[in-house]
């Protein structure tokens, strides 16, 4: 095995194809980056809302990690979208797949590097930056627990960095392959190393705060290391990953598949430890028995926690290793069903409570963001909806309806966010939960952006949308209904560059 502790000294990546690599450089540098604080100001940041007058706006005149991730997250997938068959078909509009889709691409490359660069310390991520300095607020790392709530979207970067070759007609393909690759494993390393002991993640370095939430985004978080060895093994990887030996794939994550195995037993004992039959839910003691509270976005980082970890028990375990895999699927997809039965045309509760053997509404809101982070957790990247041929398979295989069931909710929410969920044109932050009225108008760039995400992830699964390139053969409605959610998407991607992406000079 390879050992945890951190090295930055590696061997030069020479010639390897740049379609769908993960994790890999051209040459990684011998010393690590300079500092955020030693550094000139980035050259742009993003604003945390828009006032009454449609100006950006940074909350306490910081800069905050949520909100750069998020956008840089969603208006890139616009860009990923936009190519032939989706947005930049003729069907819609073709010229979206020439400049915007390469200068969506440019900018995410710039967006990475500052997160990189000015948010990021070896893989411990600093949720604010002042917004001028881009120093971070957060100085006393000691007193300062990480935020684990960041870091599962945060390592979802990969979705653009694994699709370079959309971007070859524009000459970015390498450079969105091979660059900024340590800003992806450092966060896994610093996990992996800092907040994992005995299979209990914890919000803090001392490994003191366990909860469901730290157990759930620090597992959710985690996924990407798991998906690198997927594909690595998986049938036709020796097209992308499988071109990398494994101990070069080893000294590359710091974890080989033998290491993560072993983690996934142990944190597959602690979530086992938390199951109540009666409840049909996890307990993590922090509240009275009979009952469990959790927020929408932690159970969707569950369910994803529990993919990272069934699969890498089912692919690289042993017999016994693939009957504990399933238990973790078995039950995270009941909490998930349970849950699925709370969504209205307009959206969940932010919050669920699981009592007497079922869900229930925690909440008299819905909160956007929530609402699509939930959908991302459940179809965006190596997600517990994405199965492929070696892989677990286990809702292809044992419960097929709930593969239909998420499809529906997808489709579901999709139209919600056009209905329901847009003031103006602009995604909201909240509604009632019952009535689906508006209940906070406020626009706001994280919500934005991770709907961009979702909804560019998701809108394909099921039947009520279509990829532009399919309208011929879809019936007209649908057809309709999918240009209407394109304009929605492209028109919110332009709203974040234009009003929120703030020059350092502003």
């Amino acid at each position: 095995m390879w050992s945890r502790t951190s090295t930055r000294s590696f061997a030069c990546i020479a010639s390897l194809s740049a379609a769908l690599l993960f994790f890999l450089v051209g040459c990684e540098p011998s010393d690590p980056p300079e500092p955020a604080a030693e550094q000139e100001a980035p050259d742009f940041l993003v604003a945390h809302m828009l006032d009454a007058d449609g100006q950006p706006v940074f909350a306490d005149g910081e800069a905050r990690f949520e909100d750069m991730s998020h956008v840089m997250h969603g208006t890139s997938m616009i860009g990923g979208i936009s190519r032939g068959s989706e947005m930049g078909h003729p069907n819609y509009d073709e010229e979206l797949a020439g400049d915007p889709q390469a200068q969506r691409g440019r900018d995410w490359l710039a967006s990475i590097s500052i997160l990189e660069r000015f948010f990021s310390e070896d893989g411990r991520l600093h949720a604010r930056v002042d917004a001028q300095t881009g120093r971070p607020v957060e100085q006393d790392e000691a007193a300062t627990p990480a935020d684990l709530r960041l870091y599962s979207p945060a390592t979802y970067a990969y979705h653009i960095h694994h699709r370079g070759d959309r971007w070859a007609d524009h000459g970015l393909e390498d450079a969105i392959t091979y660059n900024n690759t340590t800003y992806y494993a450092d966060m896994g390393r610093y996990l992996l190393d800092a907040h994992t002991n005995n299979g209990r993640i914890a919000h803090d370095a001392d490994h003191e705060q366990v909860d469901l939430e730290s157990m759930s985004h620090g597992g959710a978080a985690l996924h990407a290391h798991v998906y690198a060895w997927v594909r690595w093994d998986k049938p036709g990887g020796a097209d992308d990953m499988g071109q990398l030996s494994e101990e070069h794939l080893a000294r590359w994550l710091h974890y080989t598949p033998d290491d993560l195995v072993e983690e996934a037993r142990q944190q597959a004992a602690v979530w086992d430890s938390w199951w109540d039959d009666e409840l049909g839910a996890y307990h993590d003691g922090t509240e009275s028995e009979g009952a469990v509270t959790m927020d929408l976005a932690t159970l969707g980082a569950l369910v994803h926690a529990h993919k990272s970890w069934y699969e890498i028990l089912h692919i690289f375990g042993t017999d016994a290793d693939r009957e504990e895999a399933r238990q973790l699927f078995e039950r995270s997809a009941h909490m998930l069903d349970a849950a699925l039965d709370l969504a209205e045309p307009w959206g969940m509760p932010a919050a669920i409570r699981f009592e007497d053997g079922a869900a229930h509404a925690a909440s008299d809101t819905m909160s956007t963001q929530a609402l699509w982070t939930f959908v991302n957790h459940l179809t965006g990247g190596f997600s517990y909806a994405r199965e492929r041929e070696g892989t677990a398979q286990y809702i292809t295989n044992q419960r097929p309806e709930l593969m239909d069931a998420i499809n529906a909710f997808t489709d579901q929410q999709l139209q919600g966010a056009l209905d329901y969920q847009m003031h103006n044109g602009q995604l909201v932050t909240a509604l009632d939960m019952e009535t689906g009225e508006v209940a906070d108008d406020t626009v706001r760039a994280a919500p934005i952006g991770i709907f961009l995400t979702a909804a560019g992830n998701a809108y394909s699964n099921g039947t009520a949308f279509a990829s532009a390139s399919d309208w011929d053969d879809v019936e007209e409605e649908v057809a309709a209904r999918s240009e209407t959610l394109y304009d929605a998407l492209l028109a919110h991607a332009e709203l974040l560059e234009d009003a929120f992406r703030v020059p350092a000079a502003d």
